[in-house]
């Protein structure tokens, strides 16, 4: 099998501090787009002489380098700089755009005032009290600005899911995911079938007169899902927040969410119910707290077979979530400096992962060479790490504080180096880079931690030999050399070639 290859490596970093990566030819080579698709070994650099479009055409040309699927099957160069520029507006532009904290927050504020709007349009549908029928439902005495509310709404809504469409790396997990089918009912998709399903079997008579318009009051209970969302959006773009406010934030809006969703379908579902005053949106919000609290006063049941199967699907949410996030919020205040950047879902990110015990400066180093070479492209960096944690808590601050990377740091006890630990974070990886530990003094111990990184190395070959992950290492000395000229590993850098390399370059200058 070809192993999947890829150019973030130490070789490739660049600790330039220019703001527009443009190449010259005292930089790393890279692959043109003028060289032949069978990689033969034709590289390119970009000239200093080149103008500004011939050298956006290289950088171009760099981005559609990372996937070999192109450099393969798209012969044209056309075809290939239009790739770079996807890849480049993607992720230069709308992902930044996603992360962004205004972008974030005026989302959740839309999704809010919509929901509050939904509520306030509820209480004007009407329909006779027995009669359980959905399309018994009138909506006549809606006032007309709801419809232009709820057109301006969608509208907003569509534009968001075209742009998470088009910012997910493959579309069919987000149009299939839970996240995606929330998405999918804020947009006029649902409600323009449903206009097109009456018109199509002629619901058009006395009985379903209200069915064009009763598709843009059924989905709203739906919309305050989106509220589930609120911990996951806030913690991409709100980076100083705490695991334990995020948590709490997190608590807050699944608990509103599945209230006021819960309790806008019974309204749809059971309503008008003069028995108990049963009449509006707000009534039925009192009946959601007592079913989700699994209080039961008695004062109203459900109906409807739909009711309580909803009414029992709650209260098993209920007990099954509540337990879930008070653990997390449990573990977030108790165990605070055993893991950074876990709230991170890694499995969803294009990431670097280093294995072994890095130190705080040469992570540092890292994420700045990787931002100044690799910006817009790589966008996490995991670190599995047998040190204490809190070591890299300035680092991790200021990392997350001045770049867009996402860091996540997990381990901080020697457990992590069983490769039982961490092969979910290789097998996902598009690199794994062993590292051993800069600060070792002696030559002894020199020797002993490159024993252990060869031996985390060879566990790394073991789990990524079928999927086709680069395996990258760090070496103090030359001792092992021989033993990795036979290896596949992608790349190994040897710490005494780098101080040699760098003592050479003191006294000669070259």
């Amino acid at each position: 099998m070809s192993t999947r290859r890829s150019i973030v490596g130490s070789d490739n970093l660049n600790v330039s501090t220019h703001g527009l990566p443009i190449f010259s030819t005292d930089e790393t080579k890279y692959v043109s787009i003028y060289s032949d698709c069978s990689r033969s070994g034709k590289y390119g650099k970009a000239s200093e002489e080149l103008s500004v479009f011939g050298r956006i055409v290289e950088r171009l040309a760099f981005y559609n380098y990372l996937d070999l699927e192109v450099q393969k099957h798209c012969r044209f160069k056309s075809v290939r700089l239009l790739y770079g520029f996807n890849f480049w507006f993607k992720h230069m532009w709308i992902k930044p755009l996603l992360h962004n904290a205004i972008y974030v927050v005026s989302g959740i504020i839309i999704t809010i005032a919509w929901c509050i709007v939904w509520e306030w349009a509820a209480c004007y549908m009407s329909r006779e009290e027995g009669k359980y029928n959905l399309l018994e439902w009138s909506v006549e005495l809606v006032p007309e600005v709801y419809w232009l509310l709820e057109g301006a709404f969608q509208l907003v809504f569509c534009m968001n899911y075209l742009v998470q469409l088009y910012e997910s790396d493959f579309c069919y997990k987000y149009i299939f995911s839970l996240h995606g089918f929330i998405d999918l009912t804020m947009t006029p998709a649902l409600t323009q079938t449903m206009i097109y399903v009456s018109l199509l079997f002629k619901f058009y008579n006395v009985q379903y007169g209200s069915i064009s318009n009763f598709g843009l009051l059924f989905f709203g209970p739906l919309r305050f899902l989106k509220l589930t969302q609120a911990e996951e959006l806030l913690n991409k773009s709100f980076d100083n927040l705490s695991d334990v406010h995020m948590i709490i934030i997190g608590i807050a809006t699944a608990a509103f969410s599945l209230l006021f969703s819960f309790s806008g379908m019974m309204y749809l579902l059971e309503a008008p119910r003069a028995e108990g005053g049963f009449f509006t949106p707000f009534d039925f919000i009192y009946f959601g707290v007592a079913t989700m609290g699994t209080v039961g006063y008695g004062d109203f049941v459900p109906r409807t077979f739909l009711g309580r199967s909803m009414s029992i699907l709650l209260i098993c949410t209920c007990i099954s979530l509540g337990a879930v996030r008070f653990k997390r919020l449990k573990e977030a205040i108790t165990l605070s400096d055993v893991d950074m950047g876990m709230r991170l879902d890694v499995s969803g990110y294009r990431y670097v992962l280093f294995w072994g015990p890095m130190s705080p400066y040469q992570l540092l180093t890292f994420c700045r060479s990787i931002v100044n070479s690799f910006d817009g492209i790589l966008d996490t960096i995991v670190v599995a790490t047998p040190l204490p944690l809190e070591t890299y808590r300035v680092v991790y601050r200021t990392v997350k504080r001045n770049t867009r990377l996402n860091l996540c740091i997990v381990g901080g006890s020697e457990e992590i180096c069983a490769p039982s630990s961490v092969y979910k974070l290789i097998g996902l990886s598009m690199l794994t880079v062993v590292v051993n530990d800069m600060e070792t003094d002696t030559h002894d111990e020199h020797i002993i931690d490159d024993r252990l990184a060869i031996l985390r190395s060879v566990a790394c070959l073991n789990i990524t030999k079928r999927l086709g992950v680069p395996i990258d290492i760090q070496m103090h000395g030359l001792e092992y050399a021989p033993f990795f000229n036979s290896s596949k590993l992608s790349r190994v850098s040897y710490f005494i070639s780098l101080y040699v390399t760098l003592f050479r370059f003191v006294l000669y200058g070259n």
